[in-house]
C-alpha cells in the first residue's frame, strides 16, 4: 500500500513535509496537493516519497516567477513530472497522471513573514 508524502526542498535542504491525503474524487492518477502554511519564493523542488522510503517516487520543480500572481493553482501533466515522464509504458504512472497544486494567498504581510520564516508548521 502506497503512503505518499511530499517534502519541499530549497537550496538542497528539506524545509517542510506534508502528508498526502487522498482526494475525495478517488482518482488514482491525480495527486491533488493543497499547500498550506507555506510561502514558496523562487525555485523550489517538491519531492514525493512513499512511507519511510527515502527514495523519491517523483518530483516537480516550481519557480514562483513563472506563476502568474493572479493564479492560485498549477497543473503538471505526466510529461512535466520528473521520473513519471520516463514511464512511457504506463506501468507505474497512468497515462493521464498529473499533479495539481493549489494554495491561498497570505491574508497580510505578517502571515507571509511568519510562513517564510518557518512559522506555521506543516
Amino acid at each position: 500500500v502506497c503512503k505518499p508524502w511530499m517534502c519541499v526542498v530549497k537550496n538542497q535542504r528539506q524545509i517542510l513535509a506534508y502528508p498526502y491525503k487522498k482526494p475525495g474524487d478517488k482518482s488514482e492518477h491525480k495527486f491533488r496537493i493543497h499547500l498550506t502554511n507555506c510561502v514558496l519564493k523562487g525555485e523550489n523542488k517538491l519531492v514525493f516519497k512513499d512511507g519511510n522510503d527515502d527514495h523519491p517516487i517523483f518530483w516537480i520543480w516550481i519557480h514562483t516567477s513563472f506563476v502568474p500572481k493572479s493564479s492560485a493553482r498549477v497543473y503538471y501533466e505526466k510529461s512535466k513530472v520528473d521520473e513519471a515522464c520516463r514511464d512511457v509504458s504506463c506501468q507505474t504512472f497512468h497515462e493521464e497522471f498529473m499533479v495539481e497544486l493549489w494554495w491561498e494567498e497570505p491574508e497580510d504581510d505578517d502571515d507571509m513573514a511568519a510562513a517564510a520564516a518557518g512559522g506555521g508548521g506543516g
